[in-house]
């Protein structure tokens, strides 16, 4: 996301749900508008730790594939959440920063404008997304119910909605310990294991 979308959109940006996205990011499906981080030399970047997927390991590997140092091409400012991404883009503290979709979202109730202020201009490859986990002490029929009903409140609207909003979960799915290979994949590709 960036605050300068005359440098890195190479098109008008368009509105969608009151956010602002341009190079096709508007689809809301990735890869999108990656050739344009390349533009980013001498950017100051407002990103999360190497722990994090979204605030660190994706947009990182993308720009190494883009040709970019990552040690030297930009001007990296660590923030701790990816709110604080949000807001140092929308702050001006840096020009573009690192996030999931649609990070803008947990600060729009404080920052009423910024959909308008910060543009999505890229989306990496999706990412798998975070878990829920149940304890082995539960009996395999009790977690079976859980995960049976949380599944299928999860397809209903209003449940949703309320994991929206919690957590910007759009939905739960049974658990495939092998979509988290992608994750290792790329870590391992930024020498971080």
């Amino acid at each position: 996301m960036t605050n300068n979308p005359d440098k890195y959109c190479a098109d008008v940006p368009v509105e969608r749900d009151g956010k602002l996205f341009c190079n096709g990011a508007d689809a809301l499906v990735g890869p999108a508008g990656l050739d344009a981080i390349d533009k980013m030399t001498g950017a100051t970047v407002a990103m999360l730790g190497p722990g994090s997927p979204a605030g660190y390991i994706y947009p990182m590997l993308a720009l190494k594939n883009a040709g970019l140092n990552i040690d030297t091409d930009i001007d990296a400012i660590p923030v701790t959440a990816n709110d604080a991404s949000v807001l140092a883009v929308h702050n001006g503290d840096a020009e573009v920063g690192f996030s999931f979709w649609d990070a803008r979202d947990i600060v729009s109730k404080d920052v009423p404008d910024v959909g308008q202020k910060v543009v999505v201009f890229a989306l990496t490859t999706e990412i798998p997304n975070d878990g829920v986990a149940l304890t082995k002490g539960l009996s395999q029929q009790l977690q079976d119910e859980i995960t049976t009903a949380l599944a299928d409140y999860s397809n209903t609207e209003e449940g949703s909605a309320a994991l929206m909003s919690v957590y910007s979960i759009s939905k739960l799915a049974l658990a495939d310990p092998s979509s988290l290979d992608v994750v290792a994949d790329a870590a391992e590709q930024l020498g971080l294991q």
